[in-house]
């Protein structure tokens, strides 16, 4: 668990953070009991590593064409997610979590 996956920290959150806000509504699909924010998280980590395999794959393709060293790979993504932090899920808000990117 995150350290500030706690209704503590929910609740220090301002006042528009109403229990129908859409963040505190996903994270009650993903991450409200132990086994929810267990199977997000593996699936979570299973996505990371599959396109960590799509990159090898399209790197060593490069390499057997003889392009790698004359290619710019440029990898990017969106910002950062919410995985509970602040009792939220997703994309939403300000806070560190969920403005870095990964």
């Amino acid at each position: 668990d995150p350290p500030n996956n706690d209704l503590r920290s929910y609740n220090a959150l301002p006042e528009f953070f109403e229990a129908t806000n859409e963040g505190r509504t996903r994270w009650r699909w993903r991450y409200e009991t132990p086994d929810k924010q267990q199977h997000m998280m593996k699936n979570y980590y299973r996505m990371a590593s599959e396109v960590d395999s799509a990159c090898d794959l399209i790197l060593k393709e490069l390499y057997l064409q003889g392009e790698l060293d004359r290619t710019l790979v440029i990898f990017t993504t969106d910002n950062g997610n919410y995985h509970a932090e602040h009792g939220l899920a997703d994309k939403w808000y300000p806070h560190q979590e969920s403005i870095r990117v990964p």
